[in-house]
């Protein structure tokens, strides 16, 4: 060891050692070398840092998703009070509705002072509500937001406006009843409550004309449809029959007729005026009201005849009430006549038939205050659509007139040579010439013989070798008369579904009723609604629900705000 500088001299001698460096307040580098290099601990630390962020972000979230749960509360609530409230079919005070709806929901405090006010006319009411509510927050408000001058959030609060109205506008209406055979008995006294209900729901007398009215057009079909003398002439429909005698108002469509919704340009044809439903007779020798039940009705009190855009309820209510079932179906054609009746091409042909105040429908496609729709109803599948061939349309007939002597004489040249060559129905003879006292005979032509005498009558009476009535009704169906519809129903259905499809391209709403219908008209009907919300599958006791929805559908309520 060294001897200390300040010590030399004076013998005195210093040693360290190292017990002399543990003594308190010795200083020992090695410690805190230590100290620097120890990593035990720090993750502790700022996991501490993480957890305290979490709780942050956890606290943040839940008063978060409990506002968005009162704010959507409020929200729902409001537009459901509102929506009752401007309902015009609900009877009770309108401002009580919508304090029931938050009342019923403990929201009643919600509602601001004066937050409700109901406007209402003839023909429309609207309903506003104002409310506003306060959340109080559990963990926003916490001392852990509240630093450097920052207070915290102590309510979260919403609000909400909400308004719905109910207005009666312009709309056009086609009816498409169903009055096929089918329809007979319980079924057409089903239609005709539930049709009239249908007008009462849709057409409120009070509302028409003050800021827009409702009109119906009722297209009763079953095999045909019967337009009426006025509105087939409007339409120009070609007489069938050149010689004077009235034709049917029934017309015929062609396939290519239904691949647009206005009624066709150029020649249109009528189904021929006859009787293929008649099975008896009584007096040969009446030549008046041989023809009891023609295919397409000429009386011009037809029950079964379309009615166009008609405004009065009443005019209505009756003019369903009427209907009467019989016949195969055609819904095809009844559905064409429906979407012509709506398309805007046919305003003039249709004006001189309807009341003044509507007189410019049907109106244009796609205008903003016109609402199209058209109500579908069958009870069946499509079946068979007859007509007169077309030979026993025009022309001369096999059948002669005395007016001499009041008879008939039928010529059988059509025959074989070498037998007799006419025939007297009225002594059932047959006779190689005219005889004397008929020598006035006048050809009568296939029309007027149509007109006069029904199918059966003149299968048997003119034409005598068919001694059983099954015969004689299958000769004259096969004889003189064929199925336009074609194959079966594939054609009709067809037809159907694209008159549907060019009707939705128009924007018209379609509505279908299958009332206790098979399947394959379920089916069918649902393709032409376009959707399935808007087609109705009912039971036989079910109608009067189906038309009740569809009319408050009509009546459909809309938030505006």
């Amino acid at each position: 060891m060294e001897p200390c500088a300040l010590c030399a001299g004076k013998g005195i001698k210093m040693r360290f050692s190292q017990k002399n460096l543990e003594q308190p307040g010795a200083l020992d580098t090695t410690f805190f070398a230590r100290f620097a290099r120890e990593e035990d601990g720090s993750l502790t630390i700022f996991s501490m840092f993480l957890m305290l962020a979490m709780l942050v972000t956890t606290g943040l979230a839940v008063d978060v998703m409990r506002f968005e749960n009162q704010d959507t509360l409020l929200r729902n609530t409001a537009d459901s009070a509102v929506l009752a409230c401007a309902d015009m079919q609900q009877e009770q005070e309108p401002t009580q509705v919508v304090k029931d709806f938050f009342e019923t929901r403990g929201l009643s405090h919600v509602i601001k002072p004066g937050g409700i006010v109901v406007e209402e006319g003839l023909n429309f009411r609207r309903c506003d509500v104002e409310v506003a509510a306060n959340m109080q927050t559990m963990f926003i408000d916490a001392d852990i937001f509240s630093n450097d001058g920052y207070d915290g959030v102590e309510y979260l609060s919403s609000g909400k406006e909400s308004a719905a109205e109910e207005r009666i506008t312009d709309i056009e209406i086609s009816l498409v009843l169903d009055v096929s055979g089918s329809m007979g008995g319980s079924k057409i006294r089903k239609l005709h409550s539930a049709g009239k209900d249908f007008v009462d729901d849709v057409i409120k007398p009070e509302y028409q004309g003050v800021s827009g009215t409702t009109s119906i057009s009722v297209i009763p079909y079953n095999g045909k449809v019967n337009a009426g003398k006025d509105l087939a002439d409007a339409f120009g429909v070609a007489q069938q029959y050149s010689d004077g005698t009235s034709a049917s108002h029934c017309v015929r469509f062609k396939p290519e007729h239904f691949q647009y919704t206005n009624f066709p340009t150029g020649t249109v044809r009528r189904i021929a005026h006859y009787d293929a439903d008649t099975n008896n007779y009584t007096d040969r020798n009446n030549n008046e009201e041989r023809i009891l039940r023609p295919h397409c009705q000429t009386n011009p009190n037809d029950r079964n005849k379309i009615m166009v855009h008609e405004i009065d309820p009443e005019v209505l209510k009756t003019k369903i009430g009427r209907l009467t079932a019989g016949g195969w179906t055609a819904t095809d054609v009844g559905t064409k006549w429906g979407t012509i009746l709506l398309d805007p091409t046919s305003q003039g042909n249709i004006a001189p038939l309807v009341d003044a105040s509507v007189n410019t429908r049907p109106e244009q496609f796609l205008d903003p205050e016109t609402m199209k729709v058209m109500v579908i109803m069958t009870d069946g599948d499509n079946t068979r659509q007859y007509d007169l061939k077309d030979e026993f349309k025009t022309g001369m007939s096999h059948v002669y007139y005395s007016a001499n002597r009041d008879r008939y004489i039928v010529n059988l040249d059509w025959r074989n040579s070498g037998e007799r060559q006419w025939y007297l129905p009225h002594n059932n003879q047959e006779r190689w010439s005219v005889p004397n006292n008929m020598s006035d005979i006048v050809q009568v032509s296939w029309p007027d013989l149509m007109q006069r005498y029904n199918l059966e009558y003149i299968s048997e009476y003119f034409y005598d070798n068919y001694n059983t009535w099954e015969n004689r009704v299958r000769w004259a169906e096969d004889e003189f008369t064929n199925d336009t519809s074609g194959a079966g129903n594939a054609l009709a259905d067809s037809n159907l579904l694209a008159i549907c499809e060019k009707a939705r391209d128009q924007q018209v709403l379609i509505y279908t009723i299958a009332f206790s219908a098979p399947t394959h008209a379920q089916n069918i009907l649902t393709q032409c609604a376009g959707a399935s919300g808007n087609a109705f599958n009912v039971g036989s006791n079910e109608l009067d629900d189906a038309f009740d929805s569809i009319a408050s559908k009509i009546n459909h309520l809309k938030l505006i705000q």
